[in-house]
């Protein structure tokens, strides 16, 4: 378990911020831009200074934790990465592997089998020996997932993951997550723009804005228009999702059509 307590962090949040990930939750983290959304992310795995309050993960205290120990509980995709030359996919997505190894740094049977899996999940595999530096904007946010996929994580804080990433790729990996979070109880913060990928996929939604939350619960009772709206500031037209009856959200096209 993730568990942030009473949250104050030196820069983009105005109020103190409580929250907690379970294994096998799937919660979505939205709001327009600079709403805070990056800050949270970063200060929940320690990347921004905590001023208050204090965070745990499994119960321990996430800054006193061994970074080896830190990397099988917490898996972390920021929103930024420079594509470093000279690594294979493959290279890069068994670097997730690294909390596992042994004194001599060498990957077993048993991590190579997880670095594979990991890539074939991503839709990987046919570009293992391509360099990293080569891949497209898509390829390139894929292969960081599959990395995280190969560290094992109970559970994964991310930043944006479907950055740069084309329609059916954007729904083939939240539904690779949600798979994983049903079968092997993963937990899943996302910070997500899309609101319609968040209503569709998530249990749970965290809405921010002015470096506030908003509403923090389930997607039906979080995501109402009248709510969307006043946050996102901007007319919307709510309607049912055909298959799951989930909310959808379309943007009004003109001011006359505003209700």
């Amino acid at each position: 378990m993730l568990d942030g307590k009473n949250m104050r962090f030196k820069y983009g949040l105005d109020a103190p911020i409580s929250l907690s990930i379970q294994p096998g939750e799937r919660v979505a983290l939205l709001g327009p831009n600079g709403a805070g959304k990056s800050t949270l992310i970063k200060g929940l795995v320690g990347r921004t200074s905590l001023i208050d309050g204090h965070i745990t993960v499994s119960g321990r205290p996430l800054q006193s934790m061994p970074r080896r120990i830190l990397a099988r509980a917490l898996g972390v995709l920021h929103q930024q990465e420079s594509q470093v030359k000279g690594f294979t996919v493959r290279q890069l997505v068994a670097l997730g592997r690294y909390a596992y190894l042994g004194p001599l740094g060498n990957l077993n049977s048993e991590d190579h089998e997880r670095v594979d899996l990991s890539m074939h999940l991503m839709g990987l595999s046919a570009l293992k020996h391509r360099q990293i530096q080569t891949l497209s904007g898509g390829e390139f946010q894929r292969a960081r997932i599959a990395r995280l996929l190969a560290q094992e994580a109970q559970i994964l804080v991310l930043d944006e993951p479907t950055a740069h990433l084309d329609l059916g790729h954007t729904h083939d990996l939240i539904r690779e997550l949600v798979a994983l979070s049903r079968t092997q109880g993963l937990g899943v913060l996302a910070a997500i723009h899309d609101l319609n990928v968040a209503a569709q996929y998530f249990d749970r939604v965290i809405l921010l804005n002015s470096g506030r939350v908003v509403a923090d619960g389930p997607v039906a009772h979080v995501l109402t228009k009248s709510r969307l709206e006043e946050v996102f500031q901007t007319p919307l037209h709510q309607i049912e999702h055909p298959e799951s009856g989930r909310p959808q959200f379309l943007a009004v096209s003109s001011t006359r059509e505003v209700s």
